[in-house]
């Protein structure tokens, strides 16, 4: 579970804190309902995360989002549910 903002401000160390965290051979589900803001930079991340799965042993099973993260991946143009379906 993420919490707080995931921001530019922030990806440095949520980046640090995901890779040291990170468990292959594991199913992983990303919770974004306690992140009050996000920008591009924690959209890479979790994009970053989707595309590690495709690359590493480790499953990334399906993204909870939140007001903040649902909002911004609309913003880009993400369709939340559409990329909930590849993974």
């Amino acid at each position: 579970m993420f919490e707080g903002d995931m921001t530019i401000y922030e990806a440095a160390l949520l980046y640090q804190e995901i890779s040291e965290k990170l468990t292959f051979d594991a199913d992983i589900a990303v919770n974004l309902t306690q992140v009050g803001e996000i920008d591009t930079s924690g959209i890479q991340l979790i994009l970053q995360l989707y595309f590690l799965a495709q690359g590493h042993n480790f499953t990334l099973s399906h993204i909870v989002h939140g007001d903040a993260s649902a909002q911004a991946f609309e913003l880009l143009q993400l369709d939340v549910d559409r990329f909930n379906q590849y993974l």
